[in-house]
């Protein structure tokens, strides 16, 4: 359906519709005030015959009567007339005989008259007493056919009306798309590339300037066309330029790649040598005291193997003895008395009780020595980046046993040692870090103080604490207290590492370290570690 036909048919139909609609309304209300006029007309006429006829019943004078009725019927309106006694008997009476005839069907409502004649009858009274009554009936007609012709008028009105507007809408409309297939021939043309067109321009109504809007978009797609194929042929050079540049910076990228990889692993080298020099400095402190631990009890052992020496000795002598006095030609009575005398001499039942405690106390101090070069083993081994399940108490009380000799004279250790589920950790890592935090808390302690060592999860996180009672940490120290070479020791006591290298190892377990420290009071080293959610319990110290 074409732009044209939908405008012809759109105002068409608004215009039927409110046309339809004033008919109607304007018929309605005729018909309204007709039968108003009716109804006002026939008691007006009703009453005026009941004036003129009340003397001439009162009189009971028929024969004015009779001059009466024929009178009022000679109005073509009034289609019969009658006057009747207070009996209700018929005085006088003139008209269509086929409506005398009925019986009197008197209508209350102008609108609800069916047989074409509007009845009504009045009562003819005198000092509030009815001596009669009048009946007559007006024909509707004259108000239908009234109604009829303006019916016809309003018809016809409507239909000169309509053609007038579908006149109308016809040249509209035709304006209206010939101005709008300019448009869309303007359109096609530029969707085809063709900028240059322009669209006629008829008038100067708002098609005319929606004509030269268009027009003025044209104008300027043209010119962006214009624009965009300058800023392609710059594009195309400047990409022709960029891939040499590509090229050229791509293989500076490599270049410096190469050069980034080989410092990464420098740089992993270093750290490595960083830590295993933390590791040699701690040992180094903790040598003359390793040393004294491990001499001890290999003191000890080399007594006992001299006084064993000498009780082999003794058995030996009496070995001898005995195999001499078997082999002397003597009775075993004579004999008897003479090995009874040297085993007397031996004292074989102290060097046996002796022996056996010896053997036991050397066989202790055998299994220290083994504890802590075992431990000294798990702590100096390079492990670069082997992470296991292991026992984190474990492992603390291993490290302990390294420390434990430096610190023994001066600090009075205490562990708190809760149930700690297996870990995924580097145990050599870790041990480095508890150890430098022990050996830091001992030399904070100037005479006599305590450390406390304590273990315990705290939701999904390991959780390590060392307190001591030592000097303690200025609040102004605490934010460099993990920078590297930054050392609160005399010169000469610290290299200012051991704390940073600890930082780096729990953080690359995905962990983190916290200190809490106040002078005068002590300080407090918290480490947390993540749970393996797979982990299991394991014992407690």
């Amino acid at each position: 359906m074409s732009f044209r036909l939908k405008t012809i048919l759109g105002v068409a139909l608004i215009e039927a519709t409110l046309l339809l609609l004033m008919v109607y309304t304007v018929l309605r209300y005729m018909n309204y005030v007709s039968e108003q006029s009716l109804q006002s007309y026939a008691e007006t006429t009703a009453n005026l015959f009941v004036t003129t006829t009340k003397n001439a019943v009162l009189s009971v004078d028929l024969a004015s009567l009779d001059v009466f009725v024929q009178e009022i019927i000679k109005n073509e309106e009034i289609a019969y007339a009658r006057v009747l006694n207070a009996e209700g008997k018929t005085l006088a009476e003139a008209g269509h005989p086929a409506l005398l005839n009925r019986a009197f069907p008197e209508d209350r409502d102008p609108g609800k008259v069916k047989d074409g004649f509007y009845d009504i009858s009045v009562d003819i009274t005198e000092a509030g007493q009815i001596y009669g009554r009048v009946q007559m009936g007006i024909s509707h007609q004259s108000a239908t056919d009234l109604i009829n012709e303006a019916r016809g008028m309003a018809i016809s009105i409507a239909l000169i009306e309509m053609l007038l507007v579908a006149l109308f809408s016809l040249g509209l409309g035709t304006y209206l798309t010939r101005q709008l297939r300019n448009i869309q021939k303007a359109a096609h043309k530029i969707s085809e590339g063709d900028y240059i067109y322009r669209t006629p321009i008829d008038g100067h109504d708002e098609i005319a300037e929606v004509g030269q809007a268009f027009n003025e978009m044209s104008e300027q797609l043209q010119q962006t066309k214009a624009k965009r194929d300058d800023y392609q042929r710059q594009l195309e050079q400047l990409n022709a330029e960029l891939e040499s540049r590509v090229i050229k910076r791509t293989a500076q990228l490599n270049e410096k790649h190469a050069l980034l990889e080989k410092a990464y692993e420098q740089l992993k080298t270093t750290q490595t040598q960083l830590i295993h020099a933390e590791k040699l400095s701690s040992l180094g402190q903790l040598a003359a005291g390793v040393a004294h631990e491990i001499n001890n009890p290999v003191a000890y052992i080399k007594g006992n193997l001299g006084i064993l020496e000498d009780y082999l000795k003794d058995y030996r002598q009496v070995i001898a003895d005995v195999k001499a006095n078997l082999a002397d030609d003597v009775s075993s009575a004579e004999s008897k008395p003479a090995l009874n005398a040297v085993l007397d001499a031996a004292d074989l039942d102290y060097i046996n009780s002796d022996s056996q405690d010896l053997i036991r106390e050397s066989l202790a101090g055998v299994d220290k020595v083994t504890h802590i070069v075992r431990s000294l083993r798990e702590y100096a081994r390079q492990d670069k980046a082997k992470f296991e399940m292991d026992d984190l108490n474990d492992c603390i009380e291993s490290t302990y046993k390294i420390v434990h000799n430096q610190l023994k004279y001066k600090c009075e250790v205490s562990f708190e040692l809760g149930q700690i589920p297996r870990l995924r950790f580097n145990r050599g890592k870790i041990s480095q870090v508890l150890m430098n935090l022990l050996i830091n808390a001992g030399q904070s302690i100037k005479d006599k103080g305590g450390i406390r060592v304590s273990s315990a999860t705290h939701r999904h996180y390991a959780q390590i604490r060392i307190s001591d009672t030592g000097e303690g940490i200025s609040e102004e120290h605490l934010d460099r207290l993990f920078d590297p070479f930054f050392t609160t020791k005399p010169v000469g006591e610290g290299t200012g590492l051991g704390l940073a290298i600890a930082q780096g190892i729990i953080e690359e377990h995905g962990g983190q370290i916290t200190v809490a420290s106040e002078l005068g009071r002590g300080t407090t080293f918290t480490i947390s570690l993540p749970q393996d959610d797979t982990s299991t319990l394991t014992h407690a110290l």
